[in-house]
C-alpha cells in the first residue's frame, strides 16, 4: 500500500498554498503596516503612482512582473519536462497520461500561462494618461501567487512521482472504470480496453521493480492487481453479457477456441491479471526470490475468495497459473520456488481432478519431496494407485527407483509405538479412507459450510 494517496497529496498542497499565503500575508502586512505609522499613517491612496509621472510607476512595475510570470512558468516547465519523462520511462509511460489528467496539475500550469499573458495584456493597455487599475492589481497579485504555489507544488510533484502512487492512480482507475461500466456511463469494448491497459501498466511497474531490485514497489503493484480481483469480484455479477465477450485483439496469439472458452468461463479479466502474475513470478526468479512467495500467497487468495463465491472457473484458471509457476520455477532450477508454491496450491485445492492429487510433502527425518498420485478405479470396490514421488538428490545424483506393484489388503496397517495413532504415517490416510465402508451412504451424511469443497468437487464430476 501506498504512504500517501493522491487526495491526501491534493489536500497537502492545498495547505501548502494556504499555509504559505497567509505567511505571506502577514509578512507583507507587518511591512506595509510599519511604514505607514513611520509616515503617520496616511491614506493609502496617498502611496499611489497612478496619473503620476505619466503612469511611469505602472509600466516599470509590470516589466518584473512579467519577468516574474516567466520564471516560474520556466521553472514549472522544466521541472515537468524533465522529471516527468524520466520518470515515466523507469516506471510506466502511462504516467504522463496521469499527470497531464490529474486537475492540480492542469490548474497551476493554467494559471502560470494565464498570468504570464495577462501581464502583457496590461502593460499593452496601460498609456500616457490611462491605466487599468483592477487588471494591474490582477497581474500584481497574480504574480504573487504564483511564487506562492510555486514550494507547495515542487513537493506535490515530486510526490506525485512516487511509483506507490502512481500505483495507486491505476488501480484506483480500474475500479472507476468498473464503476462505470455498472452505470451505463462507457462501453463494454471501451472499458476493457482501459482496463487492459492499466493492468499492463501495472504489471511493467512490477517487472521494472524487480530489475531494480525494488521489493517494496514490486510488492506493492502484485497486491494492487490482487485488490483489482476483489473490487471486481464483488462486482461481476452485476456486469452485462457484452462486459464478458472478448475477441482476437484482446488475447493476442490465442486461438479461436480458446477465446471462445474464455468468453464462455468469463474469466478475461482474471486471465489478464493473473497473466501479469506469471509475467512478474518470472522476473521474480533469480531477481527476487522473497517475492516468489507474495505472488503464490496472492494467487492462492484469489483462488480462495473465488472459490467462496463459487466461481470455480476462476478457482481452476488459478489452479492452471499454479502449475505454470511451477514449471516455470523448475525450469529455472529455483528449489526454493519450486517447494513454495505447491505449497500455495495445496491450500486451494487437494485434486486435480477427476481422481488424481499432487501435493507436497515433508515429514520429520525424510527429505521434502513432490507426490503426484493416480488413482485407477478397478471394480466398485477397488482403486489402483500409482505413486510417483520426486526429491531433491543432493549430490547424489539424478536416479530413478521402482518398487513394482504392492497389494494392500483393506483393514491391515503397519503399526508403529508412537503414543498416538499406532498406526505408521503412510497408513493413516488409507485408514481414514477405508474405514468410511466399502461403499459409503451418502443418504446419511450431514454436509456443513466446511464441506463446501466436497460439493464442488461432486458437481464438477456430475457436469463432466
Amino acid at each position: 500500500m501506498a504512504k500517501r494517496s493522491l487526495d491526501e497529496l491534493r489536500v497537502e498542497f492545498v495547505r501548502g498554498v494556504v499555509g504559505i499565503a497567509c505567511a505571506f500575508a502577514c509578512l507583507f502586512g507587518l511591512e506595509l503596516y510599519a511604514e505607514l505609522r513611520a509616515h503617520g499613517l496616511p491614506a493609502l491612496n496617498a502611496n499611489s503612482w497612478i496619473g503620476v509621472l505619466s503612469n511611469t510607476k505602472i509600466l516599470d512595475t509590470l516589466s518584473p512582473v512579467a519577468r516574474a510570470y516567466n520564471n516560474i512558468l520556466a521553472m514549472l516547465l522544466a521541472t515537468i519536462g524533465l522529471a516527468i519523462p524520466l520518470t515515466a520511462n523507469m516506471h510506466t509511460p502511462k504516467l504522463i497520461d496521469l499527470f497531464l489528467k490529474d486537475w492540480v496539475n492542469r490548474v497551476v500550469l493554467t494559471i502560470g500561462a494565464f498570468g504570464a499573458a495577462h501581464v502583457l495584456w496590461v502593460g499593452y493597455l496601460t498609456g500616457p494618461n490611462f491605466v487599468s487599475i483592477w487588471p494591474y492589481r490582477i497581474a500584481l497579485l497574480g504574480a504573487l501567487l504564483g511564487w506562492v504555489i510555486l514550494i507547495p507544488y515542487f513537493f506535490y510533484v515530486v510526490r506525485f512521482l512516487d511509483p506507490s502512487v502512481i500505483i495507486v492512480r491505476l488501480r484506483n482507475q480500474v475500479i472507476q472504470t468498473l464503476q462505470k461500466v455498472i452505470r451505463g456511463k462507457v462501453p463494454a469494448e471501451q472499458a476493457q480496453e482501459e482496463i487492459q491497459d492499466l493492468l499492463f501498466q501495472i504489471g511493467t511497474i512490477v517487472i521494472k521493480a524487480f530489475d531494480r531490485a525494488d521489493r517494496g514497489i514490486a510488492q506493492e503493484g502484485v497486491w494492487a492487481l490482487r485488490q483489482v480481483i476483489r473490487a471486481y469480484g464483488e462486482v461481476k455479477a452485476r456486469m452485462g453479457e457484452e462486459w464478458f465477450l472478448v475477441g482476437r485483439s484482446d488475447f493476442v496469439g490465442m486461438s479461436h477456441h480458446a477465446i471462445q472458452t474464455i468468453n464462455q468461463k468469463r474469466t478475461w479479466l482474471e486471465m489478464h491479471v493473473l497473466y501479469q502474475f506469471v509475467l512478474c513470478f518470472r522476473h521474480a526468479l533469480g531477481n527476487a526470490p522473497d517475492e516468489i512467495s507474495t505472488i503464490s500467497n496472492v494467487t492462492r487468495r484469489i483462488a480462495v475468495e473465488a472459490e467462496r463465491r463459487e466461481d470455480r472457473h476462476v478457482v481452476s484458471l488459478s489452479i492452471r497459473v499454479f502449475n505454470t509457476l511451477l514449471r516455470d520455477a523448475l525450469n529455472k532450477h529455483d528449489v526454493r520456488a519450486a517447494f513454495d508454491v505447491p505449497g500455495r496450491q495445496a491450500k486451494i485445492s487437494h485434486f486435480l481432478f477427476p481422481s488424481n492429487s499432487r501435493y507436497f510433502g515433508a515429514r520429520v527425518n525424510d527429505l521434502p519431496s513432490h507426490i503426484l498420485r493416480f488413482r485407477v478405479p478397478t471394480d466398485d470396490t477397488s482403486t489402483k494407485t500409482f505413486y510417483l514421488r520426486a526429491r531433491e538428490a543432493r549430490g547424489a545424483g539424478d536416479t530413478i527407483v521402482t518398487q513394482g506393484v504392492t497389494e494392500r489388503v483393506r483393514g491391515v496397517y503397519e503399526r508403529v509405538e508412537d503414543g498416538w495413532w499406532g498406526l505408521a504415517s503412510r497408513d493413516q490416510d488409507r485408514a481414514a479412507q477405508e474405514s468410511q465402508g466399502l461403499i459409503a451412504d451418502r443418504s446419511r451424511e450431514t454436509l456443513a459450510t466446511s464441506d463446501r469443497g466436497v460439493v464442488m468437487f461432486r458437481r464438477m464430476l456430475v457436469e463432466g
